[in-house]
């Protein structure tokens, strides 16, 4: 799956087999996942961040991305293939299995900005 996402052209096939790997479960993926979170495409960073909180992993960064879709879902492109363009109700979801303090930490901060 991780030579299907690299070689994708289509950013929103790429997305798709993103999640694809965060829903597969194996740990050893998410050194490969973690690096999309700077994706310059909206859809690589939101199926990034969603698949990281399938391995538990929620820090900033991923709930920055995730409240991100949520408050400001990204325009509907022909990229957009997963759930069909419907990321922010499953945003949604991954930030409810988030911690509560690491939401709200960083929903209440400006955005890029982290308090140590």
């Amino acid at each position: 799956m991780q030579a299907f996402v690299a070689d994708e052209a289509s950013p929103g096939a790429a997305a798709t087999g993103v999640v694809a790997l965060g829903l597969l479960g194996d740990a050893a993926t998410v050194p490969f996942i973690e690096p999309y979170l700077e994706s310059p495409i909206a859809e690589l960073r939101w199926a990034s961040a969603f698949a990281l909180t399938r391995f538990g992993v929620a820090g900033p960064a991923v709930v920055d991305v995730l409240t991100q879709v949520v408050a400001r879902p990204p325009e509907r492109t022909g990229t957009m293939t997963f759930l069909s363009g419907s990321y922010g109700g499953l945003a949604a979801t991954a930030l409810a299995e988030t911690s509560a303090a690491t939401t709200l930490r960083t929903v209440a901060q400006p955005s890029g900005t982290a308090r140590t």
